[in-house]
This record gives C-alpha cells, structure tokens and sequence, in this order.
C-alpha cells in the first residue's frame, strides 16, 4: 500500500486488487441498485391499450343518430362505449 495524493491529503491506495474483491464490489453495486429501482408495490401493473372502436356512427342534428344508438345498445351483442 502506499499513499496518493488526493484532493490536497494523502489517502492510502491499494497496489492491486484482486478479482474476487472486484466481483464483491460489482455484487454490491448491483444489488444496492436493484434495490433502489426496485417498485414499492409488487402489483402487476396493468397495460390497458387503446383500442379502435369497430363502428362509428355520424350523423346530422335531428336525424335519429342518437335513437340509432339507443337501440343499438338494447341488442345484447351490441357493447356501449360507456361501459
């Protein structure tokens, strides 16, 4: 060991570091950075995607666009925007 000059000190240094204390070092730093990314919850997140609706219904102002869907929504088969 012997001393460098550091920052206006004198701070001791290694010669030479071994592999296993450098793998210690690198084990260390990763797990201390996981635990830092690491999310609070463990809750899968949900992916919701946006999807293209597969009817699109326009219409002028009083033509029945509005009884149009309204009867549309009654069919079981049929699903509501809203729902």
């Amino acid at each position: 060991m012997y001393l460098q000059w550091v920052f206006g000190k004198y701070v001791p240094r290694l010669r030479l570091l071994t592999p296993q204390t450098v793998l210690k070092c690198l084990l260390i730093i990763t797990v201390l950075y996981k635990l830092q990314n690491k999310p609070e919850s463990e809750e899968p997140q949900v992916v919701r995607r946006k999807t293209l609706p597969s009817v699109l219904i326009i219409g002028a102002r009083k033509c029945g666009t509005r009884a149009l869907i309204d009867m549309l929504n009654l069919h079981p088969q049929v699903c509501n925007q809203y729902t």
